[in-house]
């Protein structure tokens, strides 16, 4: 879980273009771009992947799986996945009113709790 836009606001996206290095590379060199431009990154992810920094593809996105159990794992430093913008996606899909959520005492016993990373 991660957001590109906030990758890209952070320079936080030489890692994740480094696991499709070939392709940008070419991509920027037909295009007579710079490889280091984030400006770049933005036009390449945009032909790719289509409004992936878009508003359907964002922290928020966290959103659409509330109120359902879900359980993020991510080290602390994965250079393809940050942390904050791990913490970011995580925030975004807690209840707007609560922030954090109490577990029930009545819960079913196959209910399993989770400890929250952010």
């Amino acid at each position: 879980m991660q957001s590109f836009k906030w990758a890209l606001d952070n320079g936080q996206w030489r890692a994740r273009i480094a696991t499709i290095q070939d392709a940008f590379d070419a991509s920027a060199a037909s295009a007579g771009k710079s490889r280091g431009s984030v400006d770049f990154v933005r036009e390449f992810y945009a032909r790719v992947v289509p409004g992936i920094d878009g508003p359907f593809r964002r922290a928020g996105d966290a959103r659409a799986i509330a109120p359902r159990p879900l359980l993020v794992i991510n080290g602390d430093s994965d250079a393809n996945t940050p942390i904050a913008g791990v913490r970011l996606s995580v925030r975004s899909g807690e209840a707007p009113s609560t922030k954090r959520r109490t577990h029930p005492t009545s819960c079913s016993s196959s209910c399993r709790r989770t400890r929250r990373i952010a």
